[in-house]
């Protein structure tokens, strides 16, 4: 029995987890925007009276839980595959013997 074929079905869930570990590891759902916090003064020239807080949103896609759960779906569908595929091609060569 050869590895390669279990290997290619693990692929999607490597994918699913490199991508989500590179949108920063959310356990939420996915995001479609991001907000990024900014130090404004409130008055222009005079920062030491204070400084207030501006939200600005950026239109950003990060991927969320779902995206590893459905690599790991998929790699288990491909695998069920890949071994009922195995186990036919390997009882069909089996066969009753000719008498």
């Amino acid at each position: 029995m050869s590895k390669k074929p279990y290997l290619f079905s693990s692929l999607p869930l490597v994918v699913g987890l490199l991508l989500w570990a590179k949108d920063g590891c959310r356990l939420s759902f996915w995001a479609t925007k991001v907000a990024s916090s900014l130090e404004v003064p409130i008055v222009e020239g005079m920062p030491e009276l204070g400084f207030q807080t501006q939200i600005v949103w950026k239109e950003q896609y990060l991927s969320g839980i779902e995206c590893p759960i459905f690599g790991l779906f998929l790699s288990l569908l491909f695998g069920l595959c890949v071994f009922i595929h195995q186990r036919r091609a390997s009882t069909s060569s089996i066969g009753p013997s000719p008498s």
